[in-house]
């Protein structure tokens, strides 16, 4: 790694540390003060909470992971410490993965009208099953990357030329199709899916609103919530590619790919909690506010 890359690497480490952090502890504040006054989980708000309280540790997670990296701290502890940091980043990826795809599907039910049987039956039993279905998911995504622990060899070598500890990985190719496939491939099309039903409902409402020439807040407000979706969707296809490529191959160091790769998992957190933000005119008012207040 050459001096300057280094040095970039180190500012996008403090950059996207303090952003994430920010943001995704201002959504967690936020929204623990809705949710405390309304002490229900059947709602929305909940799991926004819980998607920024996991956003948030998975920010940690990668700060310090990156910290320790620059800092050459895993040459000075046991080899287990990296490794229950990417095991443990590993899970509150698939813990927010399912978050974000109960979000869609509740979104779903609220704009979508279907008579179709299995909708019906999905919108009467999810909004009383969300608990169970938050925890059940976080507590699957444990079991699922708990096997990295055996399947996956680790080495920290150092390189000659900066004195930077490197940590490779070699997972065991029996686990990486089950694993991708039960952890991060289930969610990723349930949530494009609950996404696309909602974008068609609101883009027909928009049509209808036009043909009848009714002009009105509400159209600028369904606009602004299909390009939030259809960032969101992007952004969640595009996040589990890189990580499907960067598992299935070989990433050399300081290739193109490698460092697509890290940027894309370094930035995950920040990007969802920009995502949140965007997509509530309130939040984003009291964040403006609050960062006015800063200055």
């Amino acid at each position: 790694m050459t001096s300057l890359m280094r040095i970039i690497k180190f500012i996008l480490i403090i950059v996207t540390g303090m952003s994430g952090n920010y943001l995704n502890s201002f959504i967690v504040v936020v929204y623990f003060g809705i949710w405390r006054r309304m002490s229900d989980w059947c709602n929305p708000n909940a799991i926004l909470l819980v998607i920024g309280l996991v956003n948030l540790s998975y920010q940690w997670c990668l700060t310090l992971d990156n910290v320790f990296k620059y800092l050459q701290i895993y040459e000075k502890f046991d080899q287990k410490l990296c490794l229950f940091l990417f095991v443990l980043q590993f899970t509150l990826v698939g813990a927010s993965l399912w978050n974000t795809t109960w979000l869609s599907i509740y979104y779903c039910t609220r704009l979508v009208s279907s008579t179709q049987r299995l909708f019906v039956m999905i919108k009467e039993k999810f909004f009383s099953l969300l608990p169970q279905l938050m925890a059940g998911s976080t507590l699957w995504s444990v079991i699922i990357t708990l096997p990295l622990f055996w399947a996956k060899n680790m080495e920290i070598s150092q390189n000659e030329t900066n004195d930077l500890d490197i940590c490779s990985y070699k997972v065991d190719p029996y686990y990486i199709i089950p694993g991708l496939v039960l952890g991060f491939l289930l969610p990723v099309p349930m949530t494009c899916v609950s996404i696309g039903l909602s974008v068609r409902t609101l883009v027909r409402h928009i049509w209808r609103m036009r043909r009848s020439h009714l002009m009105s807040p509400q159209l600028q407000g369904h606009f602004q919530a299909i390009r939030i979706m259809m960032i969101r969707v992007f952004c969640e296809i595009f996040f589990f590619v890189i990580i499907v490529i960067g598992n299935f191959t070989s990433l050399s160091s300081n290739s193109t790919m490698e460092i697509i790769y890290w940027i894309t998992v370094l930035f995950y957190p920040t990007s969802q909690a920009l995502i949140l933000v965007l997509g509530n005119s309130k939040i984003k008012k009291k964040l403006c506010n609050s960062l006015m207040l800063c200055e």
